[in-house]
């Protein structure tokens, strides 16, 4: 069996040539077909110590974003303290793009990580 890690340091794909085409689904899947094993021995396998540590890292994320957005919030602060109409627009756009990259980016890593079987 062979991990999802292996394949990507196994692979020809790093290894190719200028100007010549990447591997494409097709090629994989007939070289598994010409397989002695009829293909059993190439399936991609994921263990349940991978999701462990996919977890534990989407853990140490989640505590550098929380950090992170504190530190937001103090420079949106910053920008607030005087009020001026065009200082409360600059702290609107600082929190809008926050919520448009970053909270977006923790939504999408949050629903892989609990896809991960």
């Amino acid at each position: 069996m062979i991990k999802l890690k292996d394949v990507l340091n196994e692979s020809n794909v790093w290894d190719r040539q200028f100007g010549q085409p990447l591997p494409t689904l097709s090629d994989v899947m007939g070289k598994k077909e010409d397989c002695d094993c009829g293909g059993s021995c190439c399936d991609v396998v994921e263990s349940v110590q991978d999701k462990a540590v996919a977890q534990k890292k989407l853990q140490s994320l989640m505590k550098h974003e929380a950090g992170f957005r504190d530190k937001m919030f103090k420079l949106e602060q910053a920008f607030l303290r005087d009020a001026r109409p065009e200082n409360r627009e600059i702290a609107k756009q600082l929190k809008k793009s926050y919520t448009d990259n970053v909270t977006n980016f923790m939504r999408e890593a949050t629903k892989l990580v609990k896809k991960l079987k």
